[in-house]
């Protein structure tokens, strides 16, 4: 009896290091998702183009303060709050917007499409839009993602220095 005991005994302490090690391996994996998350989430905020995610319905689910500024918002909560309808509220010119919707849902991706973008208060610019759909398992269209680039504000370039006399 006592060599069963020891038995179950060693066996439970054996299942019992086994479920504590990994316990510990989950939470290391998911402090790392965390880190990469966080890092992603750093990276999207700070870069100079505007970024974003619109539902199917148009409705603004993300956007960064590159994209609240290029728009004419004081906030990104601005911009989740106010533009409902992006295609409408954003994309300026009606027949514009219809062939970029077009192609967008056609082929799923543009790339560097120029168009004019409407800014808050009416005025228009020309931007760069860059976008993909998200669809699910059955094809049906769940949201786009989005890169904008506007092109009244030039772009800001690296000056890097050789040590060699310019001239």
């Amino acid at each position: 009896v006592l060599c069963m005991l020891s038995t179950f005994g060693m066996l439970g302490l054996f299942f019992w290091l086994f479920y504590r090690e990994t316990h510990r391996v989950e939470l290391l994996r998911e402090q790392a998702a965390l880190q990469h998350l966080e890092e992603y989430r750093e990276l999207v905020e700070n870069v100079l183009e505007g970024v974003y995610r619109v539902s199917a319905g148009g409705r603004t689910l993300n956007a960064n303060p590159a994209l609240a500024q290029m728009l004419g918002y004081a906030s990104v909560d601005e911009v989740l709050r106010d533009i409902t309808d992006f295609p409408h509220q954003v994309l300026a010119d009606r027949s514009e917007r219809l062939s970029l919707l077009d192609t967008l849902d056609a082929s799923g991706r543009i790339s560097g499409h120029e168009l004019q973008i409407l800014r808050r208060h009416g005025r228009r610019c020309g931007g760069n839009l860059s976008a993909r759909v998200i669809r699910d398992a059955p094809r049906a269209v769940m949201a786009s993602d989005g890169v904008a680039h506007d092109l009244a504000t030039p772009r800001r370039t690296l000056q890097l220095s050789t040590g060699a006399p310019a001239g």
